[in-house]
C-alpha cells in the first residue's frame, strides 16, 4: 500500500569493507533485513496500519546498501519511539558472516542516516565479526603517529622527541634524575659519592707522578723493592741492554750467550755479544784478540777437531799464557777448552785454563 503523505521517511545507509590486507579493502556482499517491532498506525482518514514486514535492502558492488524506513519520532504515528530490529547477512571473499542483531531507532531526518551511527551498541573499534565499518577511524593518540580511517591498512609509530607531545628518550631533560649524555657526568649531585658507590678509592681522583699526594708510576722510588731504571748496570742494580738487545757482559747471566762463528783461518771475536764461542776448526786457526771486552770478563772457547784433525792453533798478542801451556789435541774430533779473563790495566786476556782431549 502506498505511504500517506504525511508520514515521515528517513534514509538509512552503510557501507561494508573488509579488511583484508590489500590498501583499499575489499566491499562486503549481502543483505541488511529491518523488521519493525509494532504494528504502526498512521493517523491518516483510513488510519493506515503497517504491518511488522521485514524490508530486505541489498549491498551493491561497492559494500553500500540504502533503505527508506519510518521515523519513529514521527507524531503522526503511533506507537512513537519504536525501533526495528538489523540483521546482517555479509560476505567478504570467502568469509560469511552474521554479526549478532540488534535494535536501532530512526530519526526524522532530511539528509542519510548512517546506520552504525544508531546502533544502540556500535560495534567496538568499529568492527563486527571481522567487517569493518567504513565510519570507524584509528586514532593516533599522544605520542603516536599514523592512523586514518579503516579504508586501508594503518601503521602507528611511536613519536620520540624531548619536547611535550613526544616520547621520552634517554637523553631527554623531562626524566627527573636522569643523566644527560651532553653533561659528561657533571650533573652527578655529588663525585665523591658516585665514586664511593662505585667502589673508586681517592686514587682516582690523583695525577700519575713520582711526588707526594700522586699515584706511583713504575720508576717510582717509593715502591719498595722495585728495581728503578736508575739503578741499570750499577753495583746494586739489574743488567742493562746493549744496542743489540742482549744483555752486557757486565751483569752476564749465569746460562752463557754462545756464539758458533763460521770456521776462517783468523777468527777476532766480539767480546760484548757474548761469554762463549764454539769453533769446528777445518784448517789451522789464528785466534785474534777479541775486540769490546769489559775489564774482569771472562770468555771461554770450545774448540773441536774436524774429521781430519792435528789442526793448529795460533793466540793473538792479546792472549797472555802465563804458566799455562795450550797445545792442541790432535785427533779427529777431539774437543778442547780455553778460558781467559780480561785484565784491563794491561790490556790483556790472561789464560787462566786450558783443557785438551775431550
Amino acid at each position: 500500500m502506498a505511504i500517506p503523505a504525511n508520514a515521515s521517511l528517513t534514509t538509512i545507509t552503510e557501507t561494508y569493507i573488509g579488511q583484508d590486507g590489500t590498501s583499499t579493502g575489499t566491499p562486503a556482499s549481502g543483505t541488511a533485513t529491518f523488521e519493525v517491532s509494532d504494528d504502526i498506525y498512521v493517523s491518516d482518514p483510513g488510519n493506515a496500519v503497517f504491518p511488522p514486514s521485514p524490508i530486505v535492502a541489498t549491498l551493491d558492488a561497492s559494500g553500500t546498501f540504502s533503505v527508506e524506513l519510518l521515523a519513529a519520532d514521527d507524531t503522526d504515528l503511533s506507537p512513537t519511539g519504536f525501533t526495528y530490529n538489523v540483521t546482517l547477512n555479509l560476505t567478504v571473499g570467502t568469509l560469511h558472516l552474521t554479526p549478532p542483531p540488534f535494535a536501532i531507532t530512526v530519526p526524522t531526518s532530511v539528509d542519510p542516516v548512517r546506520l552504525s551511527t544508531l546502533a544502540p551498541v556500535p560495534p567496538t573499534g568499529g568492527t563486527t565479526e571481522g567487517v569493518v565499518l567504513s565510519t570507524r577511524q584509528v586514532i593516533a593518540g599522544t605520542g603516536l603517529t599514523g592512523g586514518g580511517d579503516l579504508s586501508a591498512d594503518r601503521t602507528l609509530a611511536v613519536d620520540f622527541g624531548t619536547t611535550v607531545g613526544t616520547v621520552a628518550q634517554g637523553s631527554d631533560g623531562r626524566i627527573a634524575g636522569a643523566l644527560q649524555a651532553a653533561n659528561n657526568l657533571s650533573d652527578l649531585g655529588t663525585a665523591a659519592t658516585a665514586r664511593t658507590n662505585l667502589g673508586l678509592g681517592n686514587a682516582a681522583t690523583k695525577a700519575v707522578g713520582t711526588t707526594t699526594g700522586t699515584v706511583a708510576a713504575g720508576d717510582d722510588s717509593r715502591i719498595t723493592g722495585a728495581e728503578q731504571t736508575s739503578n741499570k748496570n750499577a753495583g746494586n742494580g739489574y743488567a742493562g741492554l746493549g744496542s743489540d738487545s742482549r744483555i752486557t757482559p757486565s751483569r752476564a747471566p749465569l746460562i752463557p750467550q754462545i756464539n758458533s762463528p763460521s770456521f776462517t783461518s783468523t777468527i777476532a771475536v766480539d767480546a760484548s755479544t757474548g761469554s762463549e764461542w764454539h769453533i769446528t776448526l777445518t784448517g789451522n786457526l789464528t785466534l785474534g784478540n777479541p775486540t769490546n771486552p769489559t775489564d774482569g770478563q771472562v770468555i771461554c772457547f770450545q774448540l773441536t777437531q774436524d774429521g781430519t784433525g792435528s789442526r793448529t792453533l795460533t793466540l793473538g798478542s792479546a792472549f797472555n799464557v802465563g804458566p799455562v801451556t795450550v797445545t792442541l789435541s790432535t785427533g779427529a774430533g777431539k774437543v778442547d777448552y780455553l778460558l781467559a779473563k780480561y785484565r784491563s790495566a794491561a790490556s790483556k786476556w790472561d789464560v787462566l785454563a786450558f783443557g785438551p782431549g775431550y
